[in-house]
């Protein structure tokens, strides 16, 4: 099975802090234990914040992925070597910008109206 570059990056995260919200707007923070490769979750430790803003604490939860939102990670995955892998490209880079033309385009004319300029 291969498993992409997202449960790469969530498999790292077993032993760090994460925060997991659900698409019920249920929050839980706490050191994640294990996972799969559906995004279920164990978490330990776990700081449970309601819809309502009521926090309780629990020792062990265990959450199902196709319920989770989104997961907030430790900065520190933001240097995992799974992001920087040759020809992965993080959103937004290598794409024109929003006026249609690329960063070398763009820096093309610069050196144009620069040259113009002298």
């Amino acid at each position: 099975m291969v498993i992409n570059i997202p449960l790469k990056i969530l498999y790292e995260c077993v032993g760090h802090n994460v925060t997991i919200e659900l698409k019920s707007n249920e929050m839980y923070r706490g050191i994640m234990h294990s996972m799969d490769d559906t995004m279920n979750a164990n978490l330990a430790n776990v700081t449970y914040i309601a819809r309502d803003g009521q926090t309780k604490y629990m020792d062990r939860v265990f959450i199902r992925g196709s319920q989770i939102r989104f997961f907030s990670l430790p900065a520190m995955m933001a240097v995992s070597p799974e992001l920087h892998m040759k020809g992965f490209q993080a959103k937004g880079l290598g794409r024109p910008p929003a006026d249609g033309i690329t960063k070398q385009q763009a820096q093309q004319q610069h050196q144009m109206q620069q040259a113009g300029r002298r």
